[in-house]
């Protein structure tokens, strides 16, 4: 069995911002556990970036818990996910996330990127 990368768990701004700055890539879930569309993405999401991706960090942040950190974001729906570069966002899903072409688009991006 893979062992997958643990989220990192997000209970303010400066925490997400220090994390941000601290990695170049981050895959941010913006959700709330009462969501049941977000409770069937989170461990799909960690599957793929675990496999292809181990260079992403992971972080999670439970907007019920933390709504300023979802105003500064502009997340008025969930699941969102953003996809920071140097701490600036360059892809944002939300809503129905479809792993396989987040991956595709993930690898664009890398190369680009790299």
């Amino acid at each position: 069995m893979t062992n997958f990368k643990k989220w990192n768990i997000i209970d303010s701004i400066e925490s997400l911002n220090n994390l941000l700055k601290e990695n170049e890539i981050t895959c941010t879930l913006f959700s709330q556990p009462s969501c049941g569309v977000c409770a069937s993405i989170k461990p799909q999401l960690q599957q793929l970036i675990s496999n292809n991706f181990p260079d992403i960090e992971l972080a999670y942040v439970d907007i019920s818990k933390n709504p300023e950190i979802a105003g500064k974001h502009t997340i008025f729906s969930i699941p969102v996910l953003i996809i920071f570069i140097d701490s600036k966002e360059h892809i944002r899903k939300s809503r129905i996330i479809n792993i396989s072409q987040l991956s595709n688009e993930l690898e664009r991006l890398i190369k680009l990127y790299k």
